[in-house]
């Protein structure tokens, strides 16, 4: 039986990878300690990591999934900025951040919010066309 993982028939640099698996490993055979059929499977199931190349495949999704958090706090800002465009939350926020916050902290979120406000439609196509390179990229 080969051990394929991700619909992978090759491994690194298309070389193919066949991977056997010992039918003793997942059940005890008689006369052998239960660690003993433990172990076997543990160093079975290292083998497969290995040769699946599943470090590879994991630090892949790692990078993407950290690229992917770019755009979503642009559309995070962008949404702000929506919600920012009303006269009632954008009262509340300044209120909150002058109560909330040390005075150079408050204006710096208050300059922020306004940068958002002023600057959603843009950031939110900016976030869209990210999104789209990145799931390009799968």
């Amino acid at each position: 039986m080969a051990l394929c993982i991700g619909n992978a028939d090759r491994g690194r640099a298309g070389i193919a990878v066949e991977v056997s698996v010992p039918a003793e490993a997942a059940k005890t055979r008689p006369g052998v300690q239960p660690h003993t059929a433990a172990y076997e499977l543990l160093i079975w199931m290292i083998r497969g990591y290995q040769h699946a190349n599943a470090g590879d495949l994991a630090a892949a999704v790692a990078f993407n999934a950290l690229a992917a958090l770019i755009p979503t706090f642009l559309l995070s800002l962008a949404v702000a900025g929506l919600f920012l465009h009303s006269d009632q939350v954008l009262t509340s926020t300044t209120y909150a951040s002058i109560w909330g916050l040390p005075p150079g902290a408050a204006s710096d979120a208050l300059s922020t919010a306004l940068a958002a406000r002023r600057s959603s439609s843009w950031l939110g196509a900016l976030s869209l066309a990210l999104f789209a390179w990145i799931g390009a990229g799968f």
